[in-house]
């Protein structure tokens, strides 16, 4: 016995298994939905309730929250180990294209400060000797040639990160 039924099936079920049917609802459109999108208490609702998600998000650890300044600045990214069972506190930083001249370490007030500059540094093929038709050799006008950088993606430029120390911690 077959029993019919104009609205539309969600999926192709398998034999045996329930049909799950949708409902036949109106297409809406955008245009239709703008003075219920533009209402105050719409937006003010929604906005808590996208507050309220994130919170939890973050409490929970799902995600993580990223200031983002206006100008991109290169911020090293860190590890900290805090073992029980060892009398020592480890911060390890992940400082690429950083030399250790250019990095500071201090202790001030409580924490540990990490102070450098991440430079951008620019090997140029042009110093490469020449040669002429003469066969004298000669070097490419260094003045004339500047280096372009049509992507840059990595970060660049001075640093300063703080990690609070355990109270008790010896230096």
């Amino acid at each position: 016995m077959s029993h019919q039924n104009n609205s539309p099936i969600a999926s192709n079920p398998k034999e045996g298994q329930p049909q799950t049917r949708v409902p036949n609802v109106p297409h809406t459109t955008p245009s239709s939905m703008l003075p219920f999108l533009n209402d105050p208490d719409f937006k003010r609702l929604v906005a808590q309730q996208v507050d309220f998600v994130c919170k939890q998000a973050v409490k929970s650890g799902r995600i993580r929250v990223i200031r983002q300044s206006p100008t991109p600045v290169f911020i090293p990214r860190m590890d900290i180990v805090d073992d029980p069972s060892c009398p020592r506190f480890v911060a390890t930083f992940e400082l690429p294209g950083v030399r250790h001249n250019e990095v500071t370490l201090q202790i001030q007030e409580g924490s540990l400060v990490v102070d450098g500059e991440r430079r951008l540094r620019v090997r140029s093929q042009s110093n490469t000797p020449q040669s002429s038709n003469n066969g004298a050799s000669t070097q490419r006008d260094s003045l004339n040639h500047k280096v372009r950088i049509p992507i840059q993606e990595l970060r660049y430029g001075k640093f300063r990160r703080l990690v609070g120390l355990p109270h008790g911690t010896k230096v």
